[in-house]
Formats: C-alpha cells, sequence, structure tokens
C-alpha cells in the first residue's frame, strides 16, 4: 500500500516530465494498427511508420493552419 502511494506521488510531482512520453506511447498505441495493416500490404515497417508519423505530422501542421485563425478572432 505504501509503494502505491509513493508512486501516484512521484507521478503526480512529475506531470510535466511524463507527459510527453505518455502522448508518445498513446500514439504508437493508435498508429500500430495501421503499421500492421502497411506491413500486410508488403510494405516495410519503417517506411510505414515513417509514413504514419509523417501523415500525423501533416494533420497537426494543417489542423493548426486552420484552427489557429478561429481561435484568435
Amino acid at each position: 500500500m505504501l509503494v502505491a502511494v509513493v508512486v501516484f506521488f512521484l507521478i503526480g510531482r512529475s506531470k510535466e516530465k511524463l507527459l510527453p512520453y505518455v502522448v508518445g506511447v498513446g500514439f504508437a498505441c493508435c498508429l500500430n494498427p495501421a503499421a500492421d495493416r502497411l506491413e500486410r500490404w508488403s510494405v516495410p515497417r519503417l517506411i510505414g511508420s515513417f509514413f504514419l508519423v509523417g501523415c500525423l505530422v501533416v494533420f497537426f501542421t494543417l489542423l493548426i493552419v486552420f484552427l489557429a485563425p478561429v481561435v484568435i478572432d
């Protein structure tokens, strides 16, 4: 029980440092099925991973470009 309390206390103290890792794990879990599908289509895993990360970057870039003017106004 004491170990659980200590773990939760340490997680609470280091939220800012853990957030990028948690987001990265979330993206990895979401993109893994798509990488598996590309691999079944005979696309090498490395190329499929680069393609999916590139698509993710393009998506978030377009999201920022189109939503920033709406949010600012």
